[in-house]
């Protein structure tokens, strides 16, 4: 693998550039009270920080939805007009950074030359042609992501996918293979932040030869396109998708368009429906919570996260990845486990975060504070301060009901951003699932793993093998 532990490379749609993070935390810092709230947005705007034309700072008094309809939708529609492409790279103690405007007609050349990286030892050339198409300091930054690392080996290496089982991998992404068949979800490997440890991911043990890769939703720890065009060495392996039917603030590509404009085939299939790949069964479920509420009332229609949990049945085993899905206004995903069960059968095992997300009100996901009424969010800061706090992700008590939904053998907890091979962020929480589980008389174990580690059934029993002992990281490289 070329692409060094130190290097990070950004390629998406040019969207807009509103800093929702600040925005957020000088709310949460003037307690939501109306009148500084205001002052707070007009002095970001004198700034340069916010575009005063996507808002409505007179809502806020108003209590109404600050943000616009072209904040909310109109900003967000197909086809992408240009591209934003960005890289980082570390030679020796020197960070290199640059960023770039990119045309659609461009976008195409560049995916192909970051798939090449992933599969070709000629450096040279790849960085020639670099300088042939970017400007001299980019083809600089760019050229030297595509060098070995020279500690490469201190991030350690993930094990080889050469048997059935399910391979953790960095915070959501995971492997789930057969005898013949190899799926690949929620890639990560080439971003810059905790889902890879800040760019200090493995290296893989060999080629990984898959058959499809997979996408939850649009979060940038599950989908992150120079990662899926990484592990893309062919432009017609399937990438399966969930449908959109209109991209929003929540969702602001639609990954079948941005896929097909960096030549890769997208395959964005109903909720409800199967595919088959090889001899895995692929049934396409629902994707709800992580989204603004966990109840009514919510965003306008159409205003969601769209994305899809999976159901995976292989000749070996099945499995049940629900990801950071909970409950919203659309619906409850314990329920639609238990439909799945229903028409499936009970499944082997469930993978979930089991970590619990505050709704609305998340510094974490800046953005769903703009989707609703600012009265609704004055509502839910005062709910915060009293302790009441409702989950947009199913939490320890989700996770224990939708495995009985499930009527699982075990439970694996997954999806816990990533420190490195052989930790769980939040081993803690396995005895959460545990206690609930056991409250309701349920033989369901939980098992712990982590990063590196490999689940496969012998004898009828799923085991857990430990993967490459804990590697301590160089320390991370730091933004400039």
């Amino acid at each position: 693998m070329l692409f060094s532990g130190s290097s990070a490379i950004i390629l998406k749609p040019s969207l807009p550039n509103v800093a929702f993070g600040l925005l957020l935390q000088q709310w949460l810092d003037a307690q939501f009270e109306p009148a500084e709230c205001q002052r707070r947005f007009e002095r970001l705007v004198e700034a340069k920080r916010l575009s005063p034309e996507l808002f409505r700072p007179e809502e806020i008094q108003k209590g109404g939805v600050v943000a616009t309809d072209p904040l909310l939708f109109g900003a967000f529609g197909t086809p992408v007009r240009d591209w934003t492409l960005y890289a980082q790279a570390k030679r020796g103690q020197e960070l290199l950074r640059s960023g770039l405007r990119l045309p659609v007609e461009s976008v195409a050349w560049v995916a192909q030359l970051i798939r090449a990286a992933g599969y070709t030892q000629d450096v040279e050339d790849l960085r020639g042609a670099a300088a042939s198409h970017l400007t001299s300091r980019f083809a600089q930054v760019f050229g030297a992501c595509l060098e070995p690392a020279e500690d490469e080996a201190s991030y350690g290496a993930w094990p080889a996918v050469d048997a059935p089982g399910i391979y953790r991998r960095e915070h959501a992404s995971l492997v789930i293979r057969s005898k013949t068949t190899t799926l690949l979800l929620d890639p990560q490997v080439l971003s810059l932040g905790e889902a890879t440890h800040f760019s200090r991911y493995p290296r893989e043990s060999g080629p990984l030869d898959l058959d499809a890769i997979l996408i939850t939703h649009q979060h940038e720890d599950h989908w992150y396109l120079p990662s899926i065009l990484r592990y893309a060495s062919r432009p017609d392996l399937p990438i399966i998708v969930p449908q959109v039917p209109r991209p929003n603030l929540l969702t602001p590509e639609d990954f079948s368009a941005s896929l097909g404009q960096v030549g890769l085939k997208a395959i964005a299939p109903a909720w409800g429906s199967t595919l088959r790949v090889g001899d895995i069964d692929i049934d396409i479920l629902p994707f709800y919570g992580e989204q603004p509420t966990a109840g009514s009332p919510g965003p306008a229609d159409g205003l969601r996260s769209w994305g899809n949990c999976y159901r995976f049945t292989t000749p070996e085993f099945s499995a049940v990845v629900l990801v950071d899905s909970g409950s919203d206004p659309m619906g409850d995903m314990v329920e639609a486990v238990r439909q799945n069960t229903e028409q499936r059968g009970p499944a082997d095992v469930v993978l979930s975060n089991f970590r619990s997300f505050p709704e609305v009100i998340n510094i974490g996901l800046p953005q769903y504070a703009l989707t609703l009424p600012f009265e609704q969010l004055r509502a839910t800061f005062a709910q915060h301060r009293a302790g009441n706090v409702r989950s947009m992700t199913l939490g320890v008590e989700g996770v224990a009901r939708a495995s009985m939904a499930a009527q699982a053998r075990y439970v694996l907890p997954y999806a816990h951003m990533f420190q490195g091979i052989g930790v769980d962020a939040d081993a803690n929480l396995v005895e959460g699932v545990r206690t609930g589980l056991g409250s309701r008389g349920a033989t369901t174990e939980v098992l712990a793993w982590n990063p590196g580690d490999v689940a496969r059934f012998e004898n009828g029993r799923l085991h857990i093998l430990r993967g490459p002992p804990a590697v301590p990281n160089p320390p991370a490289a730091q933004l400039a």
